[in-house]
């Protein structure tokens, strides 16, 4: 971990190509730029508006739904939002609509979402599986629990992803297998998601790149824990929190303070430093 880790004085010095070719700043939401009490500090809300006035594309990169970005969108003034674990990539609503959660009013960019057949069959799966419990769908516009196979057929919109608790690791690789999708497991949690095999935060953002034409070497991504890690290793600049998995951390251009210290925003300003000289 000591060889990832740069100090502020160093980043001058240290990849400023890969760092002075950065044009899109993306950022997870829990555990790298919220706190443990899901708040964004001070000093990451003037950060990122300070990327934001130095012409910096801005975005988040999350497992959360667009409608549970709520205040987060105005507290980092973001652009563009690859949700839904990057089933679904959207341009930002703007502040005259209040940054509410409107499918038909925002810009799709992206969206990898099951078919029915494929959702009732991983439903089917799932409910095989010996101490599975609470199977949430969450589609496009909204997030349901145990829906049967005939509500999941009636519905008009995207399935995004599901989401089950489960009793172990194997069960859900197992599952992922046998349903022909990707599983994901957040450190600390029983739940797991099953997303489509060509989704995740990655493909999202490949997609997001095209959107605004550049490269993957034009992002630098912030983030924590194993669905972050292949953004992390394909971007440009690839950031990870002191609090983030190892492995995480590992794979990371640069490892910074955790979450509590706001250590995404020391590092931007250090950033914004080193572009200005």
């Amino acid at each position: 971990m000591e060889n990832n880790r740069k100090t502020a004085m160093e980043i001058s010095m240290h990849k400023q190509d890969k760092l002075r070719q950065v044009r899109l700043i993306v950022t997870d939401l829990d555990d790298t730029v919220l706190n443990s009490r899901k708040e964004i500090g001070e000093k990451t809300r003037k950060a990122f508006a300070a990327c934001r006035e130095a012409g910096f594309h801005l975005a988040v990169a999350t497992a959360r739904h667009p409608k549970w970005l709520g205040e987060y969108r105005e507290a980092l003034g973001i652009d563009y939002e690859v949700t839904t674990d990057g089933t679904y990539v959207l341009q930002s609503p703007g502040k005259e609509e209040n940054f509410s959660f409107a499918p038909e009013k925002d810009r799709v960019v992206h969206c990898c979402g099951f078919s029915r057949e494929e959702a009732i069959s991983l439903v089917a799966c799932l409910r095989r599986k010996k101490g599975c419990g609470l199977i949430r769908t969450v589609w496009q516009e909204d997030v349901f629990s145990d829906e049967t196979p005939e509500q999941i057929q009636s519905h008009s919109g995207v399935l995004l992803k599901l989401v089950a608790v489960l009793p172990d690791e194997d069960t859900a690789r197992e599952t992922a297998e046998e349903a022909g999708c990707k599983y994901i497991h957040y450190r600390g949690e029983d739940r797991y998601s099953f997303i489509k095999k060509e989704a995740g935060k990655k493909q999202g953002l490949i997609q997001l790149a095209q959107e605004l034409a550049i490269g993957l070497e034009n992002i630098m991504v912030f983030g924590d824990d194993y669905n972050d890690l292949e953004m992390i290793q394909s971007c440009g600049v690839g950031i990870a929190v002191e609090n983030a998995k190892a492995q995480v951390k590992a794979a990371a251009d640069f490892v910074v303070k955790n979450c509590e210290q706001e250590g995404v925003a020391e590092f931007l300003f250090h950033f914004l430093d080193m572009c200005a000289r």
